[in-house]
């Protein structure tokens, strides 16, 4: 299923968590994320991204985060880095999409040359962690007074000692909330996705400690 997130004006300061996972036949990828809405008017949409590569050791011998990105609706129509925003590794935002992804992600943070990747001395390393903050521009009104909008695939692309993986993001434990079965993985590079899972933020978020 694809992992889907709705955020209104009611959400503001609330977050959902986004993880990843794959065997590579070598070792196990993972990683975890939490995503906070800071702000959202009907033009903007602030988001706080976490992420850590919790990849178990011993394991992969390299198994970088290269680019994490997201599809947004309606249409962002400008994305930068909030005031003092950018990561230490995750310094670099923009319209791109994780390869794999194209035409399902519009917004894309990356930690190397590009969306697509780069050397592995510059990708965010197991045991890492980063923080950055988006400014998402759009038309967010929901016609009632209020804003709403949907984020969806929360793809990441890795690079690893046995191959480079674009994974779409998923609940923790792999499961939609409410109790629905776990999706099938897609194969990395086919992203055959079937069926649809619609989540709102309020199944899957939780409350800033």
């Amino acid at each position: 299923p694809v992992y889907k997130a709705t955020i209104t004006d009611m959400n503001i300061g609330e977050a959902f968590d986004v993880d990843w996972s794959w065997d590579t036949g070598s070792g196990i990828f993972s990683a975890e994320s939490t995503w906070t809405v800071d702000a959202l008017t009907d033009s903007a949409l602030t988001l706080s991204i976490s992420v850590s590569n919790t990849s178990p050791q011993p394991g992969l011998s390299t198994g970088g985060i290269a680019s994490i990105g997201f599809g947004i609706d309606p249409d962002a129509t400008s994305v930068a880095f909030a005031t003092g925003g950018a990561g230490t590794e995750f310094d670099s935002t923009g319209f791109a999409f994780v390869p794999g992804f194209n035409g399902e992600v519009e917004i894309c943070a990356w930690t190397a040359n590009s969306c697509a990747g780069g050397g592995q001395n510059s990708l965010l390393a197991i045991g890492d962690s980063d923080v950055f903050t988006l400014q998402v521009g759009g038309n967010f009104a929901d016609g009632n007074g209020g804003q709403t909008l949907m984020l969806d695939q929360f793809a990441l692309k890795t690079q690893t000692n046995v191959g480079s993986f674009e994974l779409p993001g998923a609940p923790p434990g792999g499961n939609p909330p409410g109790g629905g079965p776990p999706g099938n993985v897609p194969t990395p590079m086919t992203l055959a996705l079937l069926g649809i899972g619609l989540v709102g933020i309020g199944a899957s978020r939780r409350r800033r400690k």
